[in-house]
C-alpha cells in the first residue's frame, strides 16, 4: 500500500518518524497488511503553493 500525505513544512524528523511508525502500526492492526508492505510519502508543500478554493492563497 502506498500512502501519500501532503502537508505544510515545519515538522521535525522525530515527528515524522513517529507519524510513520504510528500509521503502519495502526494499519497493520486494522487490516491484513504487514508493516513491510506499507510505503509512506510525506510531501511537504510550501505554504505559498496551497489554495483552498476561491482562487486565493489562504496560507500566505
Amino acid at each position: 500500500m502506498y500512502i501519500e500525505i501532503f502537508c505544510g513544512p515545519g515538522r521535525t524528523v522525530e515527528q515524522k518518524q513517529l507519524l510513520y511508525q504510528t500509521l503502519v502500526e495502526k494499519m497493520e492492526s486494522a487490516t491484513s497488511l504487514s508493516k513491510q508492505n506499507i510505503f509512506i510519502l510525506l510531501n511537504e508543500v510550501p505554504l505559498e503553493n496551497w489554495s483552498f478554493g476561491d482562487g486565493k492563497a489562504q496560507m500566505i
